[in-house]
């Protein structure tokens, strides 16, 4: 161990980073009727790694520089003063993974020096700091592939960090042990198959029971992982060393000592949990879909399991999963969170707070349009009640990514932080519902473009909370049958344009502003002619029609007989009936399981009777409908069909 004096250690650099995220005006969270921003702090020249908080709720907060490779730890109060700041920069650049807290005060920062344009690890690096921020003792070791990644405390204030350092110039992956004055113990995970790992070996999950008597680290090495349990002393208790993983991130252990190890099945067929005894007696193995592989894992307090992971079989693109897992290995729940399209949407951190209910942060929608038109994603942070109810959510464009959620000891608080500008921030819980603002003053023009026709939507948005504005249509001067014909990409939107839409007909519009766990009530319907709009009086009210210009062909019926079959791992076949001779298209929607929201996939023409649907994940089960359209509008959608594609 190298221990070193902190003037050695600290040498005070304070770089300059133009960090690729905008700062945009107006990009920080905006407290909502269920969440109240107690204080932000954002320092803009570092990007934020982690967060923690000790047991007088003091925040500790790490983050560091891209360009020279600094490390900055800054402490707040509870009411968010900064206490104080500390910068680490040994002869190379150095990057900070993670930060634990010790209950009592102080904190653990770990991480990795690192060379080369792609931040290659040669040196793994403890540093434990004090209450008033002196640096007590600095760990650090050089070496290829050597880092550390993840840091737990204990009520003690011991700390365990998992990661990879040499010993005696032998290089060991495991879990290293902490007390307040130093190195302690180390844990090593050993490769049964020889002496060295295949690939590259990198820890990835660490966990330390409530009662703090098991630890239980996972990694992976080449396409193996690992999954190493250890008591306080340094005793391995067993390790499982097994072939074929992905993405093995996360594990989690319980006061009996049984652990949870969380991680993906190649081709993204689901999230594969694996529950060990004790002594590493496999329990059981199972799979489950939504989902493409388990990031980060949590325990309630009924001893059931929380995962979470991205899921990219309902779209194109990668939606946020959660779910509650019953220590048998029955799923409770799974609930899907779709804030975007067109960008991936990353969980990154899940906390449980003392009556169960759960808090996930990461990355997602919906998107912040900056001052040139460009659309970025920002920092979202979400809450689901103990049986899987959306509760909330708050965001903040200038954490851009949620790194980590804390829960206060009351209960109320939370404590975030985020990638972007190391964005740190306590949040108040208020009890109170959030239902988005009903949007009123909806007008319509249609407009001749000169090649076609188009409809501009117009509204005021009184929400602070949704995620976007769902849009509905009608066809006919009566307006009835109001159906979804697509949506806003961007929160706090006031315009729409609607381009299907013919000469010479009728439609109703009509807007709604969709939130986390509920919509507002909808707006006033408007109906609008080629050239002309008029808007009714009064939200939800049915408009009066206009002159009299009724198109004469009325909407398709219902396409019947919908049947799904499964050709393969990644094709589902549909066919059916058409029962109309004037419908112009075939719209096909998909649903993957567990249902919560349709998306169409494709559109077909009007004589069209089957379809392909390629692309999917093995092994998933997906929903399907569809419907007609022709001048008049849509039709009623069909009967829904199932199909779960081959292994």
């Amino acid at each position: 161990m190298n221990t070193s004096s902190a003037t050695a250690a600290l040498r005070g650099v304070l770089v300059s980073l133009l960090l690729s995220l905008p700062v945009m005006p107006g990009a920080h969270a905006q407290s909502t009727a269920a969440v109240d921003v107690v204080w932000e702090a954002t320092s803009a020249s570092f990007a934020g790694r982690m967060m923690d908080i000790d047991r007088f709720q003091n925040v500790y907060s790490v983050g560091d520089t891209y360009v020279n490779g600094v490390v900055l730890t800054r402490k707040f109060s509870p009411d968010g003063i900064l206490l104080w700041e500390r910068t680490f920069r040994p002869e190379v650049q150095v990057r900070a993974t993670w930060v634990a807290a010790d209950p009592n005060g102080g904190a653990y920062v770990v991480g990795f020096k690192w060379i080369t344009s792609d931040q290659y690890p040669v040196g793994y690096f403890v540093l434990r700091y004090d209450a008033d921020g002196n640096l007590v003792f600095s760990d650090i070791v050089d070496g290829s592939a050597a880092q550390a990644v993840r840091a737990e405390a204990d009520h003690a204030g011991n700390a365990y960090v998992t990661g990879g350092l040499y010993e005696a110039g032998v290089f060991r992956i495991g879990i290293v042990k902490y007390s307040p004055a130093g190195r302690q113990w180390v844990c090593p995970v050993v490769n049964p198959n020889g002496t060295g790992f295949p690939g590259t070996p990198f820890p990835t999950g660490l966990f330390v029971s409530d009662n703090d008597s098991w630890i239980a680290a996972s990694g992976t090495s080449g396409y193996n992982f690992y999954v190493l349990s250890c008591d306080p002393s340094g005793f391995k208790r067993f390790q499982d060393f097994q072939a074929v993983s992905v993405y093995a991130a996360a594990v989690a252990v319980n006061n009996a000592g049984e652990v949870y190890f969380g991680n993906g099945i190649a081709g993204g067929a689901g999230m594969q949990l694996r529950k060990y005894s004790p002594t590493g007696v496999l329990q059981w193995t199972n799979i489950y879909s939504p989902g493409d592989y388990i990031h980060r894992l949590a325990l309630d307090s009924l001893g059931n399991v929380l995962a979470i992971g991205p899921d990219y079989g309902t779209s194109y693109y990668a939606n946020w999963v959660t779910m509650k897992v019953a220590p048998n290995g029955v799923r409770q729940w799974a609930r899907i969170f779709d804030g975007l399209d067109g960008n991936n949407e990353i969980p990154n951190f899940v906390a449980v707070d003392p009556f169960d209910n759960v808090y996930v942060t990461g990355t997602g929608g919906p998107a912040v349009v900056a001052a040139n038109g460009s659309q970025y994603m920002q920092m979202v942070t979400l809450k689901y009640s103990a049986a899987g109810d959306p509760q909330w959510t708050i965001t903040s464009a200038a954490g851009f990514s949620g790194n980590a959620v804390r829960v206060g000891d009351d209960g109320v608080s939370l404590f975030v932080q985020g990638y972007g500008q190391m964005y740190t921030a306590r949040y108040r819980q208020t009890g109170l519902g959030e239902v988005p603002a009903a949007p009123t003053g909806l007008s319509a023009t249609a407009v001749f473009t000169g090649l076609s026709y188009k409809v501009t939507l117009a509204w005021t948005d009184n929400a602070t909370n949704e995620l976007w504005y769902d849009i509905y249509r009608c066809s006919g001067g009566l307006c009835t049958g109001l159906l979804k014909i697509g949506r806003t990409l961007v929160d706090n939107a006031t315009s729409f344009e609607d381009f299907a839409v013919l000469e010479g007909s009728i439609y109703g519009y009509q807007v709604v502003a969709h939130g986390f766990n509920a919509d507002s009530a909808p707006s006033n319907i408007v109906l609008v002619t080629t050239g002309t709009a008029t808007a009714t009086a009064g939200a939800g009210a049915p408009a009066p029609a206009p002159a009299p210009t009724a198109d004469p062909v009325a909407a398709p019926a219902a396409p019947v007989n919908l049947i799904a079959t499964a050709l393969s791992s990644s094709r589902i076949g549909l066919q059916w009936t058409n029962k109309s001779s004037t419908q112009t298209l075939v719209a096909i929607e998909r649903c993957a399981s567990p249902c919560n929201r349709y998306s169409e996939v494709a559109r077909v023409t009007g004589s069209a009777t089957s379809f392909t649907d390629s692309g999917l994940a093995a092994r998933k089960s997906y929903s399907y409908r569809v419907r007609a359209q022709n001048s008049a509008g849509w039709s009623p959608y069909s009967a829904t069909v199932n199909a779960r594609t081959l292994r």
